[in-house]
């Protein structure tokens, strides 16, 4: 199958200002900014890696490996947001007596070391160079709509704010205030704001919000102070199990009634399609009207994400593209190959090509990388 026809369709979807347009970004797009060498932020097997040479230095190699093993994680499904999970899980039942073979104070050392090395790793500013955040953000101030654009994403850095300020895009994200802006739950599910207000869904949490605990509720604001404690780090148990006024719940419901919109299309970039919550909102919001469409772009071969393979499988509206292969209306498409003894070249942003064996080439789908995809933005609005 050749990419091209694809390629048109996407960017008829995103020139025109009628149909509502929802982006949906995961750890991938941050890990696409590079700075001397390495990304701005790695992606979450980096992040993974990075938190476990933190504890194994501080001397709880032993706390570290029992975690792995109660969640029965190893190197290739490690995750360092189920392990955080885990440890968040096992927490409150450790009192004077041993939960799994962990004590109080390693898993409260564990909670506190993930969560610090995040906050390290993603605190993080853009680089005066052009970016794909910076490409987003132009496209997103490019063109009058009806509709918003929502862009939901699972990062907890400050790119996207970042990008937005400095191409002067407005946008409201959930929270309301000036001196400690707090979430208001009801604003997100029904907001009235013009449409040149475009949404920022932060559904894992940022490192700029803080919260503080009750006994019937946690209250979460937008910390504005520097060396505020600060950094509400989803995911964990506690964003299910906690009142409906937590952002995670509310954001979930947001991107569910996006998907209910007429003609609503969700393009879905850097996102492996390992959140299972995250996952079963978007295979619901697919069963309400039959307009709305998913496109998800992928970096690497199509073999490396067997939960988006399953989910398109048996899900029409779903359609994943990448690099290597795609699953349109709910069958496996392989992409074009051509036999040549040079490269066959593309001049089209999103399309390439590869020598797979001796003068075999296949097309390889490129919009899977953030950089990538913001070129193809930046080609729609002549950029």
């Amino acid at each position: 199958m050749n990419i091209r026809k694809h390629l048109e369709q996407f960017s008829a979807s995103i020139r025109g200002d009628e149909r509502p347009v929802g982006m949906l970004l995961g750890a991938g797009c941050a890990k696409s900014v590079w700075v001397d060498g390495s990304p701005l932020i790695p992606d979450m097997r980096g992040m993974t890696t990075a938190v476990e040479e933190r504890i194994r230095d501080e001397g709880y190699s032993e706390s570290w490996e029992r975690i792995h093993t109660i969640g029965e994680f190893d190197e290739e499904n490690a995750n360092i947001e189920d392990i955080l999970n885990l440890v968040r899980e096992l927490r409150p039942h450790a009192g004077r007596e041993e939960i799994r073979g962990l004590t109080a104070e390693e898993l409260e050392y564990l909670e506190d070391s993930i969560c610090s090395k995040i906050i390290e790793l993603v605190d993080k500013e853009l680089p005066d160079t052009e970016s794909g955040y910076h490409s987003l953000a132009a496209w997103m101030s490019s063109i009058e709509r009806k509709e918003p654009v929502e862009v939901f994403t699972t990062n907890y850095d400050l790119l996207l704010e970042q990008a937005f300020e400095e191409q002067n895009v407005p946008f409201f994200d959930g929270f309301v205030g000036g001196h400690r802006p707090f979430f208001d739950s009801y604003s997100v599910l029904n907001d009235e704001l013009p449409s040149r207000w475009n949404r920022l869904w932060k559904i894992h949490g940022s490192v700029n919000w803080a919260s503080e605990k009750s006994d019937s509720s946690i209250e979460i604001w937008r910390s504005l102070n520097e060396g505020e404690d600060a950094a509400v780090i989803h995911p964990s148990h506690m964003k299910y199990s906690q009142s409906r006024k937590m952002p995670y719940l509310a954001y979930l419901d947001r991107l569910k009634q996006f998907l209910n919109k007429p003609e609503a299309v969700l393009f879905v970039v850097g996102y492996s399609f390992r959140d299972q919550h995250l996952n079963e909102t978007i295979i619901d919001g697919l069963r309400g009207p039959p307009s709305a469409q998913v496109f998800a772009f992928l970096y690497s071969e199509l073999k490396s994400y067997s939960n988006a393979q399953e989910i398109a499988k048996q899900n029409a509206d779903l359609s994943v593209f990448a690099k290597d292969a795609g699953i349109i209306g709910t069958q496996k498409q392989e992409w074009e190959s051509s036999e040549s003894d040079s490269d066959p070249g593309s001049d089209t942003i999103g399309l390439d090509w590869e020598e797979v064996e001796s003068n075999q080439w296949q097309q390889q789908f490129q919009l899977g990388d953030f950089e990538e995809f913001g070129n193809f933005l930046g080609s729609v609005i002549g950029r």
